[in-house]
């Protein structure tokens, strides 16, 4: 009684994503409902299995405080001015003046 709890409950959540996304879009159709819906519960399950597969290897580089981490050196690396290419980082003060 476990599995199909959780399938269906799976299925719920994958349906207001994807409705939610589609109305967003201004695409919702019933195919694309149903598509997207099985989509992202495949997607749920090819999660689960590759966890599995992987000996939970997944779920731990998942955690929260893993991904917080991740979050913050992306923000990092995206916040970092480079130099222009030719000139000297000592000679872009000058001239200012």
């Amino acid at each position: 009684m476990n599995k199909p709890f959780k399938f269906f409950v799976r299925l719920l959540v994958a349906f207001l994503l994807a409705q939610f996304f589609l109305r967003l879009l201004g695409a919702a159709t019933l195919a694309g409902l149903v598509g997207l819906s099985l989509g992202l519960v495949g997607c749920a399950y090819l999660f689960d299995f590759l966890d599995w597969y992987y000996e939970g290897a997944l779920r731990r580089a998942l955690k929260p405080k893993a991904i917080g981490w991740l979050v913050a050196r992306l923000a990092v690396g995206l916040n970092t001015v480079e130099q222009p290419k030719g000139r000297p980082a000592d000679q872009s003060q000058e001239g200012k003046g």
